[in-house]
Formats: structure tokens, sequence, C-alpha cells
């Protein structure tokens, strides 16, 4: 890197950034788009709603940070208010397994992307109804204690009658079935 920090503060501004500092320019975060570096660990990035704001790079990593605020206005923030299943420090564990369905199978840096994802992954999706808590909830309930969510044969996509709670035990029965089905060329 060529850059050189700003005299006397030790940030990197426009023309580099710090060996340090993973890149992020370039990645999409929700619906923000990574611009460039500005300092103290902050990243300009533009909304698709043609916004830009300047956000820290931990809350773009961790989803914290999705939006220049248009989430809000489109009536996707503060879902605790209608569900009662997300509170400050204290999900459920429903949404907590509704939030994972969700981001492993459409946010490029979650870990489990490229077995789920619909882009660079299995092409895995989320029914449109699905990608709204409140639509999920009447579906499947609340998770019983013991269980996680999972697919028919744990194939196609997370929809109604394709999705249900399992024990580990029964996942695993799924996953071996698949593997079966895959060995024989039967399933897709």
């Amino acid at each position: 890197m060529s850059a050189s920090p700003t005299p006397g503060t030790g940030v990197y501004k426009r023309t580099g950034v710090s060996p340090r500092i993973v890149q992020l320019t370039g990645k999409q975060f929700g619906r923000l788009l990574v611009l460039g570096y500005v300092g103290s660990r902050k990243w300009h990035c533009r909304c698709v709603c043609g916004q830009e704001t300047n956000v820290f790079g931990d809350a773009l990593k961790l989803g914290r940070t999705q939006s220049c605020g248009s989430l809000k206005e489109d009536g996707y923030a503060d879902l605790n208010v209608i569900h009662g299943h997300s509170r400050r420090d204290k999900d459920t564990p429903t949404y907590i397994t509704w939030c994972g369905m969700i981001q492993r199978c459409s946010n490029p840096n979650h870990e489990a992307y490229p077995r789920y994802g619909v882009l660079r992954g299995a092409g895995v999706k989320v029914c449109p109804e699905w990608r709204a808590f409140q639509g999920f909830l009447p579906d499947m309930g609340k998770r019983p204690q013991g269980t996680t969510l999972g697919r028919l044969l744990d194939l196609g996509d997370y929809e109604p009658g394709n999705a249900f709670w399992q024990t580990p035990a029964e996942q695993r029965l799924a996953n071996k079935n698949k593997r079966s089905l895959l060995t024989m060329g039967m399933a897709a």
C-alpha cells in the first residue's frame, strides 16, 4: 500500500486502508454498497435508495446496519413492536432461527452462504411471505425446544410444506437420505 497516514492521526484516508483493516470496498451489506474507507473504523456507503452515509465496519459485518434508514421507513425495522419476538438483547429462539435462515440464504458475507445462498451457493431461496417474520411465524409457529429449522430431505426452498422443525437426529436422517438419492441420481 502506498498510502500514508494523515500526519498526527494515524488514520488512512482516501488513498488507502491500514493493513490491519479488512477491505470492504465494493462489498454489499443489505441495502448498502461500500464505496470506501473514511477513517476511524468508518466506511462510506451508498444505499439502494441513493442516500449516502458513513457506517462503522463492525456494524456492516455483523448485520447491525443494513441501510441508510430506508429499511425502517419501509417498515422492516422495529418488528418487535408487531410480533414480540425481538427485544433488545433477548430475541426468542424462533426469531433467531428466522434471522439465520434469511442470512444464510441472502447475505454473501454469512459463513453458510456458500452452502445455501442464491447467487453463489446452492440456490436455496426463502419464499416471499417468509422474508418478513410476520409471514414466517403463523406458518411455522414457535420453535419447539431441541429443534432447528430443516427442509424436506434437506432439499428445495424454505417455504410452507417444505420446512419443518426437526430434531438433530431427524436432520441427520434427512441428510443421509438426500445423499442416498443424490448417489442414485434421483435428486437435483
